[in-house]
């Protein structure tokens, strides 16, 4: 009996370890992968935006992509490409109504690593030039969790992204919600008022920006 009890053990051991029957192995954390912003060409969006309804599309240029938000106020551009696993950032540009601005990174920087897994953080230093003027900045991200998302477009399983931007002037603070093979869900952009750009939010009414995805494409 206390044999056939064992080989019982033994067997039932060796089913659990294959296949589709392992036991999930619940101190592993889980890993979102680059799925989670993917960059294509054929990725074109209608959001709905505190600033009008905004249009997204991609273009490659070589191995970069620049994304690009338009809207009857707004124009936003940033150019990606793929590295190291993650999404880099080489330079953003934006006009508002009438006035417009160039930033470029020294190097790189680091939009988001994959994978990336709740909880963990990043931080880029270093030197941006915002047309002709250098200046320091620290750029960093945090994904707080995992989130449901239901716009117009229809219902997302997210994760939620944090980013700050530091300079010696002001703190801007970005929150995204992402979805694996979408990208960019909602997001709200919270710009600190400061200098002549400050005022002309300020009085566009543009210190909290807001996307939601109404349209695919």
């Amino acid at each position: 009996m206390k044999t056939l009890l064992l080989v019982i053990f033994i067997t039932a051991s060796c089913l659990f370890s294959q296949g589709g029957q392992s036991i999930p192995d619940t101190t592993s954390p889980k890993l979102f992968g680059p799925e989670y912003m993917p960059l294509s060409e054929n990725l074109h969006y209608i959001y709905d935006s505190s600033v009008g309804e905004a249009e997204m599309e991609m273009e490659k240029q070589d191995s970069t992509f620049r994304v690009s938000y338009s809207t009857s106020a707004i124009e936003y551009s940033q150019n990606l490409h793929h590295a190291d696993g993650g999404i880099y950032l080489t330079r953003t540009e934006n006009e508002i109504v009438f006035w417009g601005k160039s930033v470029t990174y020294e190097s790189p920087v680091v939009r988001i690593p994959f994978p990336v897994k709740v909880g963990q953080e990043w931080s880029w230093e270093g030197i941006q030039m915002i047309d002709e003027y250098k200046g320091k900045v620290t750029i960093s991200g945090k994904v707080l969790g995992e989130e449901n998302i239901t716009t117009e477009a229809g219902s997302f399983n997210c994760i939620k992204i944090e980013m700050t931007v530091v300079t010696t002037r002001k703190t801007d603070r970005l929150v995204e919600w992402l979805a694996p093979g979408i990208g960019i869900v909602k997001s709200e952009a919270h710009l600190a008022s400061g200098g002549f750009t400050g005022a002309l939010q300020s009085f566009l009414g543009l210190e909290v920006i807001e996307f939601s995805l109404k349209k695919i494409l």
